[in-house]
């Protein structure tokens, strides 16, 4: 099994207002993007995600060149709620199932 990642050119990611964007240019604005595969229930996560915030922050705090994408596997959506309300980068939808099918 494998994750597919976003379509560039349709799939949409929320930013960290929770609102939709669409792909089609993260991919041109950053130099580097970094897929961070976390959940609520995950103890390793919860320890390591404080740092990636600061690093994310520290790496971003003269020019926007690094862009994180949160990939959900909150166990639901209220833990997803959780997780991502304090994010500064974007996500995934936690009703996007199907890319933890494929």
């Amino acid at each position: 099994n494998h994750m597919q990642l976003p379509d560039k050119s349709k799939d949409k990611i929320l930013n960290a207002n929770k609102e939709k964007i669409i792909c089609n240019n993260l991919f041109e604005k950053h130099k580097i993007i970094i897929l961070y595969f976390g959940a609520q229930w995950s103890p390793p996560a919860q320890t390591f995600l404080p740092r990636l915030i600061k690093f994310y922050n520290e790496v971003n705090v003269e020019d926007h060149i690094m862009e994180i994408i949160y990939i959900p596997f909150d166990k639901s959506e209220s833990e997803y709620e959780t997780s991502f309300r304090d994010l500064p980068f974007l996500s995934l939808p936690f009703q996007d199932k199907e890319r933890h099918k494929q």
